[in-house]
């Protein structure tokens, strides 16, 4: 392409001289600069959506069946708080606390604090201040039952941890244990499901005052549902004098089958010389 430039001169006059420019003339292109540090980066972007849930893998095959279970036992881990060792089989009652255990004592049933809490039978012997098992519920085996029969009912004794085939009464209470499982000397079983009694204050029907006056009666209030322990309204002179009226009322009996006289409707009256009983009805003695 042709263009005109001006060119001035020294001696200052103007002339016009024209240059062909071409591509040709433009130098080669330099290299590229050095890559600049990179600029901080810009904020996270939004979360986008979630995505959606995928199919339900097929179920696994069934595992094999396990072995059988057999009976199961409830135990408890306790502390022995006897000066003695308690031997496997004897009875115990929950005592107090030793160590972040329950501590044990051997129960017997000539009292509510020695028999109240019986917890069961002892699993394996405890030494004294030793930590061991009771065997609360289930079957205690390797015992001697030699002395019971085969489904005998077991009742807490009255020696200490002693058990008894004879059912207890009052003054002692009555703690059931179990029955006898297996009858045998050195193999015997019991089955261990501890029941205790009940004193009659603690029915739920019954409301006694803590502590009952001697020759109080129990008597039903129909009021508030309750048994309730309460002093006899009538003395021992009010049922002497009922006595002697009724006595006063009796009619004389003659000898021989007389009929007696007197009397009203459905009055009794017994000849004992003839053993002849009267009934008087619609004002006849028959």
């Amino acid at each position: 392409m042709a263009t005109d430039i001006t060119i001035e001169i020294v001696q200052q006059a103007v002339v016009s001289i024209p240059i062909e420019v071409t591509a040709a003339t433009r130098g080669p292109v330099g290299p590229a600069g050095a890559t600049g540090p990179m600029g901080p980066a810009g904020p996270t972007g939004p979360v986008g959506p979630t995505g959606a849930t995928g199919a339900t893998g097929a179920t696994g095959a069934t595992g094999a069946t396990g072995p059988s279970g057999t009976t199961q036992e409830l135990y408890a881990t306790v502390h022995n708080a006897e000066p003695f060792t308690i031997n496997k089989g004897q009875a115990v009652y929950l005592y107090q606390a030793t160590g972040n255990l329950p501590s044990v004592k051997l129960a017997y049933n000539t009292g509510e604090l020695y028999s109240a809490k019986t917890l069961g039978l002892v699993a394996n012997n405890i030494a004294s201040g030793g930590s061991g098992q009771i065997i609360c519920q289930g079957t205690l085996t390797g015992v001697d039952t030699s002395t019971y029969s085969e489904g005998a009912s077991l009742y807490l004794g009255s020696s200490t941890g002693s058990l008894t085939s004879t059912k207890p009464y009052a003054p002692n209470h009555m703690v059931a244990i179990g029955v006898v499982q297996r009858a045998n000397q050195g193999q015997g079983q019991i089955y261990v499901r501890v029941q205790n009694g009940f004193e009659l204050e603690e029915l739920h029907n019954v409301q006694l005052a803590q502590f009952p006056a001697d020759k109080q009666i129990l008597q039903y209030d129909v009021f508030t549902s309750l048994w309730k322990n309460v002093t006899q309204t009538h003395t021992i002179s009010e049922i002497d004098n009922l006595q002697s009226t009724l006595d006063a009322k009796q009619k004389t009996i003659t000898a021989g089958t007389t009929a007696p006289s007197g009397g009203f409707d459905g009055d009794f009256y017994y000849q004992y010389n003839v053993g002849k009983m009267w009934y008087k009805a619609s004002g006849t003695w028959v």
